[in-house]
């Protein structure tokens, strides 16, 4: 896109985000209206008994307990265990006493590789 052309896109867009925020300030500022009257008569208010609701009866499917109440000691406290003696760490062998192949030069870059068994 050229210059111009991005200039314009951007001018709409500030133009409508300007507007949008013109409408939605009347909005909130501005009165709200009373509700058209209306021709028809107002509905009549009836009282009427709500309907009757049966007594609700547990299902025949579950068991009804009484409450318990569950009573415990305090727990006891065990002491902790010596933590475990630790493994002795391996030897670091020396790269002589390693079989490993001559050091070979890459195709790209600087430097060698060399396998080790």
């Amino acid at each position: 896109m050229t210059k111009t052309r991005t200039t314009v896109l951007a001018g709409a867009v500030w133009i409508g985000a300007l507007a949008s925020t013109a409408a939605f300030a009347y909005t909130m500022n501005h009165p709200p209206a009373p509700p058209p009257a209306q021709a028809a008569a107002p509905p009549r208010m009836v009282e009427a008994e709500p309907p009757a609701r049966p007594a609700l009866a547990p299902p025949e499917r579950f068991i009804v307990l009484p409450t318990v109440e569950i009573v415990s000691q305090l727990p006891r406290h065990v002491p902790v265990a010596a933590p475990a003696p630790r493994a002795a760490e391996p030897r670091i062998r020396d790269i002589s006493e390693m079989k490993c192949s001559k050091l070979m030069r890459l195709e790209q870059g600087s430097g060698g590789v060399q396998v080790c068994d």
